[in-house]
């Protein structure tokens, strides 16, 4: 099970990336843009406010392309 933390261009790349290479379902995307709803066909959660808030076995993928804020985050 795993999330995507970013949904922007960057983040279709990483999508397409771990479709081609693994079966495992994105199940979620996580951004700080509230405006929006979904990301190519994945529900969209929302701010990502802490790890309690996913299931303890899940992957977070971070899909965020800027380096200086991929780096601080």
């Amino acid at each position: 099970m795993k999330y995507i933390f970013g949904a922007s261009g960057h983040a279709k790349v990483v999508l397409e990336v771990i479709n081609s290479v693994n079966d495992e379902l994105v199940l979620g995307v996580f951004d700080d843009n509230k405006h929006i709803e979904s990301f190519l066909g994945i529900p969209f959660l929302g701010k990502y406010k802490n790890k309690k808030s996913l299931p303890l076995e899940a992957k977070m993928v971070v899909s965020i392309g800027d380096n200086k804020i991929r780096k601080k985050l």
